[in-house]
């Protein structure tokens, strides 16, 4: 009897580690690396593609904290006085995806840097930082942007992962002409975001899997689930902020944008689609989008736009 019930256990328990060995493996290491530029140029239209292509461009580098050799294009803008907007793209993606929101920006004067994430695109390294590792790599393009430009006025901005990035980088040391931070379809907890995940795609508990898995990123990749509390950071935040999501979004639950928005103890709005999915706020109205960077960007916090 003991030793059928010790083989039961055994068995349990090895087939809890691997199963959260699967759940760190899914999540975080980006097998789909090479395909994220595809991803995001077939997301966009042909006109935005055309506009992009077009565009003259500067391949931008620099080197993470741990190592990493991380790539960004760079369009200048002729208009003067100079600004930059730094665009930080979502999940399996690349900076093309960032190509609809950079023409808005163009479009109001800035400049544009649109990195690839670390572990996506032509940026080096396997492990997905669902914006907590990124938010040090956004600190290094920030202080790339001074180093070549001089100390410019900057706006913050990312969709989806990339609105985790700009969201836990808010609650760094950010230089002070960062002036500005927009996230769409953001989260401020990877422990919120990872259960809603395994119970929403793949109906799986998040007991004991995730806090397995959670061990195996602390040892892999070098931070865990409970670690990456972005809501920290915001609540940390001195800029100004503009939060956005679609009331529609099945991929962040739909309550982040409002407990992101009570956390922010700064100059703030909040744009809420009542009919968008997730990062699609924009594709469904395009012109009340544009209105409401406008609105925010030349508003007499941030006072961006001439």
């Amino acid at each position: 009897m003991k030793h059928k019930l010790l083989k039961a256990l055994t068995t349990v328990g090895g087939l809890t580690i691997a199963g959260g060995y699967v759940v760190y493996h899914a999540g975080v290491v980006n097998t789909l690396k090479k395909k994220g530029r595809y991803y995001s140029l077939n997301e966009n239209t042909a006109a935005e593609n055309r506009w992009y292509v077009q565009m003259p461009k500067v391949e931008w580098t620099v080197t993470s904290n741990d190592g990493l050799q991380l790539k960004a294009t760079y369009i200048a803008n002729p208009h003067a006085p100079q600004k930059v907007a730094i665009l930080f793209h979502g999940l399996q993606h690349s900076r093309e995806q960032m190509v609809p929101y950079a023409q808005m920006f163009y479009d109001m004067g800035f400049s544009l840097l649109m990195p690839d994430a670390r572990a996506h695109a032509a940026s080096d390294g396997i492990h997905i930082g669902y914006g907590w590792l990124d938010r040090q790599d956004c600190i290094s393009w920030i202080n790339q942007v001074n180093q070549q430009l001089g100390n410019v006025p900057i706006v913050l901005m990312g969709i989806s992962m990339g609105a985790g990035t700009v969201l836990a980088a808010s609650g760094e040391s950010v230089p002070t002409n960062v002036k500005a931070i927009i996230a769409d379809s953001g989260y401020g907890s990877m422990k919120r975001e990872g259960e809603f995940r395994l119970r929403h795609y793949y109906h799986v508990p998040p007991f004991p899997f995730m806090y397995v898995a959670s061990a195996f990123m602390k040892l892999l990749a070098g931070y865990s689930y409970n670690e990456a509390n972005i809501d920290r950071q915001v609540q940390h935040n001195t800029r100004p902020l503009l939060i956005i999501q679609g009331k529609h979004d099945q991929t962040v639950p739909v309550t982040e944008a409002p407990i992101l928005y009570a956390e922010a103890n700064v100059p703030k709005m909040l744009y809420l689609n009542g009919t968008a999915q997730h990062v699609q706020t924009f594709r469904t109205n395009p012109h009340k989008y544009y209105q409401v960077l406008r609105k925010f960007l030349g508003s007499k916090a941030v006072n961006l736009l001439n």
